[in-house]
Formats: structure tokens, C-alpha cells, sequence
């Protein structure tokens, strides 16, 4: 009997909870019994742990975000450290300090600039705290502006004779060297070979303008006609004669008097670059207003075997190699010094030189966390950066 009455009760129960549900709803029902105080506090704490959950996640966040952004802060003033040393080197350098600085340097002479100076040494890792900053330094004025082979003024330059041996030496057409003449000039008018903007530049699928005017970056020779990439790095073009392939390519040969190989100079093989990326051999800054400038000259101390093949077209290689040893035993101070090989008096007065004020400075500064690079184009005359990047 016990059992029965309990199981009617509850039976009892069951079908006035039910008849409840039905005529009041979910919420009326459970708010009237004391069940909705379970169903509360697991809302409630369904929510908490959902925003805990949340806050965590972006305080997380924000705090691996502010120990990148101090990394690359530090690494970034590390890399401005560099460029303030590295400026301060091509200064002492001007002052004719290079010796003094290094035991290496045999060069005094604040007038002239060559390998022997002290900014043309392969630098260490410098130390800085727990991080490490690597300065390279090189001269621009060792390439050829092409920015300057024409100008409003002057239709082409002395440096577009340069610019078309140049490519001839490494067999490429006279279309390579017009398609950058007619980039550079002022006008509209189509070179032999070249392209302008009515005839090429706004018929391609790509449509853009012809710059007329200098060149911003060296890699902007992409956008010339004729310049594939294939063409800009060097990739297919077979320039390396068969009898220069046991020849030391000057950008191998650059120390040679610094490391003290000057006995053996005479043995030395020396020829063409081995590498034809034309941004090894080019640059745009200097004065493109005026081609005479000693900012558009070429350093006859630094400037690579191709570039001084194409000064003039009397110049051979064997002359090529003479100019290069002799500036290894002792830099020239001089063009003139050179006259047996260049006889033109017009290029070396007006084309060549044997000191520079343009540099390129790359800069990394690695920590433990991060690396940061900054490449920048520097007047040493002037202190004008043409350019400066950090990434």
C-alpha cells in the first residue's frame, strides 16, 4: 500500500508539472519553481567562463604584439646605430682618416677613393648588447647612372655611348639601350630602337606611362620595354667568353693589394664579372640636370671590369686588366694616369674621376628575436640620403 501511494503521487506530481508546461510555457514555469535557479547560475557561469575565456585570449595576444613590436623596435634602433656608424666611417674616410682607423688602409689621401680605403673593408659582426649589427658599404660611383644618359637639355648624354658598348659587350642590341633613352628623355619622340608611349606603353594590356624623367630605383628597369626579368638578373644571357672562364672576376679581385697577394698580381688572371644582374652595374642617383656633374662620374678605382670595357671604343680587355692592376699595387690619384689606356681626353675629364661622394649602405641588425635590414643611398658630400629603407 506504501508503495502505491507513492508512485500515484508521483504520478500526481508528473501530471500537474506537465498540465503547468503546457499552459504557462518554459520560462513562466520554470521561473515559478524553484528549478530556474540552476538554469540561472549555469547562465551566468556559461557566460563568465565564455568572457574569461575571451579576455585571456586577448590580453594574450596583446602581449606577444607588444614583445614583437620592442623586438623589432630594439633590432630597428640597433640598425639605426649601424647607419650612424657607418656614415661616420665614409666621413673619417673624407678626412683621410682611413689608416688611423685601420692597420689595413695604405690610402691617406682624402681626395682619392679606391678598394684600399677603410669603407671598403669586409666589416665584422659588431656586437651591441645581445644583438649584432653587419655594415656593408659600397660605391655607386663605381656603376653607371643611367639616369643621366638624357636630360631636358641634352638628347643623350656622353654616358648613352657608355650605356650602348655596355650592352653590346654582353650581347644585347642597341633596342636595350634606346628603350632607356627614351624612358629618361624629356620628350615623346621614339629613338631608332626605342619605345614611347603612343607606340608601346599605352597598347600593352598593362597600361602605364612612359616616365620621361630619371629613374627612381634600379629595378624600375622592369617597366622599360624589352627588360623581362630573365634579362634583368642576368638569367639567360651568355655573355662569359670561354677563354674568361679561369679568369678572377674583379669583384673577387677588389682586395688584392689589402690582403697582400701584390707578388702575385702579375699571375693573376683577371676578367669579366661573372655575374650580369644589371643592378650590380647600374645606378639612377646623382645629377641627371646635369650630365657633367661630378656626381654622374665614374670612379676609375672601383669601377668593375664590364663597366671599363665600355668607356670607350678603343678600350680592350687586355687594357681592361692593366687599369685593374695597377690600381690594386697603388690607387690612381689621377684619370689622367690612365691616358696610355684611355686616350680619349674628353671621357676622362668629363666622364671619369678617381673619388666618389655616392654610397650605398646596407645595414642588419639581428637580435634574438628579430632581424631588421636598412638600405640606403647616401651623398657623403652633402649628408642627403636619396633614399633610405627599413623593412
Amino acid at each position: 500500500m506504501k508503495l502505491k501511494f507513492i508512485f500515484n503521487k508521483f504520478v500526481e506530481n508528473y501530471n500537474k508539472r506537465a498540465e503547468q508546461f503546457q499552459s504557462k510555457g518554459i520560462v513562466k514555469f520554470y521561473f515559478n519553481n524553484n528549478g530556474y535557479i540552476l538554469i540561472v547560475v549555469l547562465t551566468i557561469t556559461a557566460l563568465l567562463i565564455s568572457v574569461s575565456s575571451q579576455f585571456l585570449l586577448t590580453a594574450q595576444q596583446n602581449i606577444n604584439y607588444m614583445k614583437k613590436f620592442r623586438n623589432e623596435a630594439i633590432a630597428e634602433q640597433i640598425a639605426s646605430s649601424g647607419l650612424q656608424l657607418a656614415s661616420f666611417i665614409l666621413e673619417a674616410d673624407q678626412k683621410g682618416f682611413s689608416s688611423m682607423i685601420s692597420s689595413k688602409s695604405d690610402s691617406n689621401n682624402k681626395n682619392i677613393d679606391s678598394y684600399h680605403d677603410v669603407w671598403a673593408f669586409e666589416f665584422p659582426d659588431v656586437p651591441i648588447e645581445n644583438s649584432t649589427v653587419k655594415i656593408s658599404i659600397e660605391d655607386s660611383q663605381s656603376k653607371l647612372n643611367i639616369s643621366a644618359v638624357s636630360n631636358q637639355y641634352v638628347p643623350q648624354t656622353p654616358y648613352y655611348k657608355i650605356l650602348k658598348k655596355f650592352f653590346n659587350n654582353i650581347g644585347l642590341g642597341s633596342e636595350y639601350c634606346d628603350s632607356i633613352l627614351d624612358w629618361v628623355d624629356a620628350d615623346n619622340s621614339r629613338s631608332a630602337y626605342g619605345a614611347e608611349e603612343y607606340d608601346f606603353y599605352s597598347t600593352s594590356s598593362n597600361y602605364y606611362k612612359c616616365k620621361n624623367g630619371p629613374f627612381d630605383s634600379v629595378d624600375e628597369l622592369l617597366l622599360v620595354k624589352n627588360f623581362t626579368p630573365e634579362i634583368y638578373y642576368g638569367l639567360n644571357i651568355h655573355a662569359v667568353k670561354d677563354n674568361d672562364a679561369d679568369k678572377i672576376s674583379v669583384d673577387n679581385n677588389k682586395f688584392t693589394s689589402v690582403f697582400g697577394m701584390d707578388a702575385n698580381l702579375e699571375e693573376i688572371k683577371i676578367g669579366p664579372e661573372k655575374s650580369l644582374k644589371l643592378n650590380n652595374y647600374f645606378r639612377v642617383y646623382g645629377d641627371n640636370t646635369d650630365f657633367m656633374s661630378n656626381l654622374n662620374k665614374i670612379n676609375i678605382n672601383t669601377a668593375s671590369f664590364r663597366i671599363l670595357s665600355a668607356l670607350t671604343d678603343e678600350i680592350t680587355d687586355d687594357k681592361v686588366t692593366e687599369i685593374i692592376r695597377r690600381r690594386s699595387q697603388k690607387p690612381f690619384n689621377s684619370v689622367n694616369e690612365i691616358s696610355d689606356l684611355v686616350t680619349d681626353e674628353s671621357v676622362r675629364n668629363n666622364l671619369l674621376t678617381v673619388s666618389s661622394n655616392i654610397y650605398e649602405i646596407s645595414i642588419t641588425a639581428s637580435t634574438e628575436k628579430n632581424e631588421k635590414k636598412i638600405t640606403a643611398f647616401y651623398n657623403r658630400a652633402s649628408k642627403r640620403y636619396y633614399y633610405l629603407s627599413i623593412h
